[in-house]
């Protein structure tokens, strides 16, 4: 950014507007503890936002306009080498699939009917699974992706939870879940290998480019599991500042249903990567 005239340009902008967010589910079976249902519903607490947002200042109508540009630059250097297409988002083809199938599943379509009509039991609306409900309608989320914290929705939530802790609901979609991942991953595991080589391909990538920035910063690539999905937590130590995080992003945290589509699940961290080590060499 700073070669197409913008020196100033933050190391962790935001966007020029504020983009509409979808549903952020808090985890991949709704909402599961109860003083949070009860105090937030299907939302949560405004002074928390559930994902990261941006630190720094917005980009102005100019940045904006270049940013795309070295956005796209940063992210094949980063992802050099590496078949994006075959072995990148492997992983999360298989679980959008993986995912279809535990919904198929008839312990599942079970323990979730016994849930809706525990719920419906206690006078609210006869949903047909946990994500029905946390996705309503009616609970009027914002553009943030927030809802009100209503009467209404908040007893709504409290039921939701109360139901899955009666009925073992989510011990038994998740069981289910665990077995059809392993087996999946033991059907696969060829490809699953390949889809592997190519993080620490990425990683490599980021060592790399960390040796080139030089200054002292060190990172250490770490992996971590979201939803099932193999992402990144960066830890980062720079000589005179200390140590210090930057989060892997879920980036189909957002979808409306929790299964994900197909999407790269560490495609936004990319988008941070370059500024955090360039911010990492230049403390």
């Amino acid at each position: 950014m700073a070669d197409r005239g913008h020196p100033d340009f933050p190391l962790d902008p935001r966007y020029p507007s504020d983009p509409a967010v979808g549903t952020a589910v808090s985890t991949d079976y709704g909402v599961l503890d109860p003083d949070t249902a009860r105090r937030w519903g299907y939302g949560w607490d405004p002074a928390q936002h559930p994902v990261p947002r941006p630190k720094g200042r917005r980009m102005t109508s100019s940045e904006y306009a270049d940013w795309p540009t070295c956005n796209a630059d940063a992210t094949r250097r980063l992802m050099r080498g590496i078949d994006v297409t075959r072995d990148w988002l492997y992983a999360g083809r298989r679980a959008a699939e993986v995912d279809k199938a535990v919904q198929r599943d008839p312990r599942v379509r079970e323990a979730w009917d016994v849930w809706s009509r525990c719920v419906a039991a206690q006078g609210f609306a006869r949903y047909s699974d946990p994500a029905a409900a946390y996705t309503d309608d009616a609970w009027q989320r914002g553009s943030d992706g927030n809802t009100r914290h209503s009467q209404r929705k908040r007893a709504t939530a409290v039921a939701d939870v109360t139901c899955k802790r009666r009925h073992r609901t989510v011990e038994l979609w998740h069981a289910v879940r665990a077995r059809k991942q392993s087996a999946d991953i033991t059907r696969h595991r060829d490809r699953y290998a390949t889809g592997l080589q190519a993080l620490r391909t990425y990683r490599a990538n980021i060592a790399e480019v960390l040796r080139k920035l030089g200054q002292g910063a060190r990172f250490e690539v770490l992996p971590r599991r979201r939803r099932g999905l193999p992402c990144l937590l960066l830890t980062g130590r720079s000589a005179r500042s200390g140590l210090f995080r930057e989060p892997a992003i879920d980036a189909e945290r957002s979808r409306r249903r929790w299964p994900v589509r197909g999407g790269d699940p560490c495609g936004a961290l990319r988008q941070r990567c370059l500024r955090a080590l360039v911010n990492a060499s230049s403390r």
